[in-house]
């Protein structure tokens, strides 16, 4: 009778170390790539683990602590923590809101507007999820804020004043010239050491 046999009961089949070498030799030319995957295993595991820690911090600590920039940094991290892991084990973790450049995910706001919008972290990083035109009212809204947020972009590059004040007062919230001059002034003033553009 020929073919496969099992052994008998209790009998062990000897592991041949020339065998084993074989085997481990065909896995040599990959071994870079077999680390870098059990280190993004590992580390993926890792941060699973984290926010729970998080959590326990913010709840514990931060909150009953009235510590604002604790919780600040701890939500941050919570927030951090599931883009990693989806970038670095392939997940495809689904984030409710992440601020991207458009490219298309609203068609009726300019492409190269950053604008937040729902997303995925993957291997291939943090995209996006087109969500298609915002209402007409609400797109109108949303335009006035891209330009007052280009003209801000443009103020701190340029380190004008004059262009700051313009965005100020293209806003829509700021009701009166002197107020948002005053506004400004304030504003540059607190936060001069960040902003020393401003101060040439």
């Amino acid at each position: 009778m020929g073919g496969w046999q099992p052994l008998p009961e209790g009998a062990h089949d000897p592991v041949d170390p020339r065998t084993f070498r074989r085997v481990v030799g065909f896995f040599k030319p990959y071994w870079r790539r077999i680390a870098i995957t059990v280190l993004a295993i590992l580390v993926v595991a890792g941060l699973g683990l984290i926010n729970p820690f998080l959590l326990r911090a913010a709840i514990d600590e931060a909150i009953p602590n009235r510590d604002l920039e604790q919780l600040y940094i701890l939500v941050g991290l919570m927030i951090a923590v599931p883009i990693i892991t989806g970038v670095l084990g392939n997940t495809h973790q689904y984030e409710l809101a992440v601020n991207v450049p458009n490219r298309g995910l609203i068609p009726n706001l300019p492409d190269w507007a950053v604008v937040e919008a729902p997303g995925v972290a993957g291997p291939d990083g943090l995209r996006g999820v087109q969500i298609g035109p915002l209402p007409k009212g609400i797109a109108a809204l949303c335009r006035t804020q891209v330009g007052v947020q280009d003209l801000c972009v443009d103020a701190a590059v340029l380190g004008s004043r004059e262009l700051a004040l313009q965005a100020m007062l293209a806003d829509p919230v700021v009701q009166d010239a002197e107020a948002g001059r005053k506004c400004l002034d304030e504003l540059l003033s607190v936060h001069a050491p960040y902003l020393p553009q401003f101060s040439r």
